[in-house]
């Protein structure tokens, strides 16, 4: 516009799940060397006519491809999900570690004592809270390492042990 804004827009009927998008892409090579490969749309949150509320929506791999992030007309942010309900929402599957839902803490100075830990969902056992710590400086949680605490779905907490059997177990010589 006049004011050297760029505007994405459609010309798509007032509906849910409707706007515009920018798709970022390049040279991928092969039979088709440009290829798409993450977006960024504004949808329409609801049908209602005159009625602004939108959300951001974050996609990878191509054009259509998977949602991985909403930020929604109320603020939420939801990674794995495409309602969320609180400030920060992840979502993931507790069957493998790459789609489990987890915030990792990576510490990056190189010091032989730093440790990356994550906190995790439903590791121990479903429904529990759990904090691992990697095993050595750099080495992701993941992948090695111990569970430092757990907390189970009953409110039991434990500190070096993932089944504590009272509200408050620790176990271990330190």
């Amino acid at each position: 516009d006049a004011n050297g804004n760029l505007h994405v827009r459609t010309t798509d009927t007032f509906a849910i799940d409707k706007g515009g998008s920018v798709v970022l892409g390049g040279v991928s090579g092969g039979a088709t060397p440009l290829t798409w490969y993450a977006g960024i749309a504004g949808r329409k949150e609801n049908s209602t006519e005159n009625n602004e509320r939108g959300y951001l929506q974050f996609s990878t791999n191509g054009v259509g491809g998977p949602e991985r992030m909403r930020i929604d007309s109320n603020g939420n942010v939801g990674i794995g999900t495409t309602g969320p309900t609180k400030k920060l929402e992840l979502s993931g599957s507790s069957a493998a570690w790459s789609t489990i839902s987890a915030i990792q803490l990576s510490d990056t100075a190189g010091n032989v004592n730093s440790r990356n830990w994550v906190l995790v969902n439903g590791l121990s056992a479903f429904g529990s809270l759990d904090l691992k710590v990697g095993a050595s400086a750099g080495s992701d949680p993941a992948s090695g390492g111990s569970v430092a605490m757990t907390i189970l779905n009953n409110g039991n907490v434990g500190i070096g042990t993932t089944g504590p059997l009272a509200r408050f177990v620790v176990v271990g010589s330190n």
